[in-house]
């Protein structure tokens, strides 16, 4: 694998666990909130929603990342494979003037 595939695999692969995080921090952060106000589970439940709309909108932004990572490697990959393509055309090119002019 080459260095960038490791580097976005360390990058996007830890987004479950910050997904989960999130939440979790969020239930813990409501339990925390419900107990100093005495509430009924009001904070916990808020908590949750507040950790899932937090790891979600995180999620989306890592999967625009990478979308723009992708988009940039392929534009990549495109303009090497062209030049590629031009160099062959130019080295056939200068093979068969070299066949013309040993005629």
């Amino acid at each position: 694998m080459s260095p960038s595939g490791w580097k976005s695999l360390g990058r996007y692969g830890s987004v479950g666990f910050e997904l989960s995080a999130m939440i979790v921090i969020g239930f813990f952060l409501g339990r925390w909130v419900d107990r100093h106000f005495g509430w009924n589970a009001i904070g916990t439940m808020g908590g949750v929603a507040l950790g899932v709309y937090s790891g979600f909108r995180m999620l989306f932004k890592r999967a625009k990342e990478a979308e723009r990572e992708m988009e940039k490697d392929d534009a990549n990959e495109r303009k090497a494979a062209d030049e590629e393509a031009k160099l062959y055309r130019f080295r056939k090119d200068d093979e068969d003037d070299r066949k013309a002019d040993d005629e």
